[in-house]
């Protein structure tokens, strides 16, 4: 029996991880259902738009103690479910910060 393979896997270059961590937004919060390194899929309450620029913020507790993931990037993606809406982002910029 041959495997097919997605085509959305195929597109991808980095493996996603599953994780789930905090996420912060000016007008909300939510949580990330997976990461890689070059974007990120979390959910929020409310909804956002196609193409949009985003920033927010991903609580990270790190061997180094709490860090925060500060992000910029492109939405390009949404699901709706239910009350909240899953948010797919292409990273355009992060930086690391310890959280004292």
């Amino acid at each position: 029996m041959m495997k097919t393979i997605d085509q959305t896997q195929k597109r991808r270059k980095h493996e996603r991880i599953p994780a789930a961590m905090p996420v912060h937004l000016a007008d909300g919060h939510g949580t990330t259902r997976d990461v890689s390194a070059t974007g990120v899929f979390f959910e929020i309450d409310g909804g956002t738009v196609m193409g949009n620029e985003i920033s927010f913020e991903i609580e990270m507790h790190t061997a180094l103690g709490p860090m925060l993931m500060k992000c910029r990037g492109q939405i390009i993606r949404t699901e709706q479910n239910g009350a909240r809406t899953g948010v797919a982002v292409k990273m355009l910029d992060s930086r690391l910060e310890a959280i004292e």
